[in-house]
């Protein structure tokens, strides 16, 4: 561990997203609203910290490329909440509560290394936390399954189960209830894809122009 935070502190010396151009790069509007690749590389960084996982540059290049879905959305949720006003009313609660977290394992150093400061990436948690409320509050408010739905799969896939109804029911019900909250997000996105003006300009985060 004391080989790899010394590696940060020193990458941290070469390594700037400024001299990178990133700041400058703009992969995608949304609602007119440029994003650009430091953007997106500060959303990635700071979910990596805040699941634990060490963000070299190898894997957050990595998770961007992987994720390029996801952080797409991200940034298209966040512009349909803007257009709302959805906003948290304990908003500095849980921009103050994201500070003292990130300091408390640690972050700072790795953030460093990319140029995020401690408040940026404060911020970039309470976006994180409002979309996932507005998706509780709103997308997945009222997501139910009967117990005949239940017993309906279990029939149906009987040959898939080695015991009784009884001992499976939950994990069934369950499953099913993940699978509506899938199908109720994934037509959100598409909804806001349609309704949203989106252009994304640089498909695989990579701009050959700056913009």
């Amino acid at each position: 561990m004391r080989i790899i935070f010394l590696w940060f502190i020193i990458g941290a010396l070469s390594y700037n997203p400024v001299t990178n151009s990133y700041q400058n790069c703009v992969i995608m509007r949304v609602n007119g609203r440029g994003v650009t690749l430091w953007d997106i590389q500060k959303l990635t960084v700071v979910q990596l910290v805040i699941n634990g996982v060490n963000p070299l540059p190898e894997v957050v290049e990595k998770s961007m490329q992987e994720q390029k879905e996801n952080l797409v959305n991200f940034f298209l949720v966040r512009g349909e909440l803007d257009v709302i006003q959805y906003k948290l009313p304990n908003k500095n609660e849980v921009i103050q509560t994201a500070r003292e977290k990130l300091r408390s394992v640690g972050a700072v150093p790795y953030l460093g290394m990319y140029g995020i400061s401690i408040t940026s990436a404060a911020e970039i948690v309470y976006q994180i936390f409002r979309i996932r409320k507005y998706y509780d509050d709103f997308i997945f408010r009222v997501v139910d399954v009967g117990e005949r739905e239940v017993r309906e799969y279990y029939e149906r896939n009987r040959n898939r189960f080695n015991a009784p109804f009884e001992e499976v029911q939950e994990k069934i019900k369950n499953f099913l209830v993940l699978e509506k909250k899938r199908k109720r997000l994934k037509d959100f996105i598409n909804r806001l894809r349609k309704t949203q003006h989106l252009e994304i300009i640089y498909p695989q985060f990579e701009c050959s122009v700056r913009r």
